[in-house]
């Protein structure tokens, strides 16, 4: 799925969503490997960018603090925000526009992703 089918399926989310979560997860260096486990059933293991391992990917279009984890490694150096009110979450990153969906953390996740396809970083 490219940048552009994932930000569009975040615009258009009505909550959060773990599908959109592994694909963020992928758009920005996760990656998944099949791995059998000591009674040799097999599952998937998530490595991160740097290649520690995680218990999990994160709840990025869940959890404020993963969305803004995500925004940190995006683009560490630009400043933003987000605010929220009744059914609304909006979020800004650098000089972008602000963006609005159902929960600050998928307005965060939108703004991040905007900033990486708009840049390239």
């Amino acid at each position: 799925m490219t940048l552009e089918e994932i930000i569009q399926r975040l615009e258009s989310a009505t909550g959060p969503d773990r599908t959109l979560d592994v694909e963020i997860a992928l758009a920005v260096g996760y990656q998944r490997r099949a791995a059998n486990s000591a009674d040799t059933e097999q599952r998937v293991v998530w490595i991160r960018p740097d290649g520690s391992l995680p218990q999990k990917i994160p709840f990025f279009t869940a959890a404020v603090d993963d969305a803004l984890a995500l925004v940190m490694r995006i683009a560490p150096d630009k400043s933003g925000g987000f605010s929220w009110e009744s059914g609304v979450g909006s979020a800004k990153l650098g000089e972008s526009q602000y963006v609005q969906s159902v929960t600050p953390a998928i307005a965060l996740c939108i703004a991040a992703l905007k900033h990486k396809a708009y840049t390239g970083t």
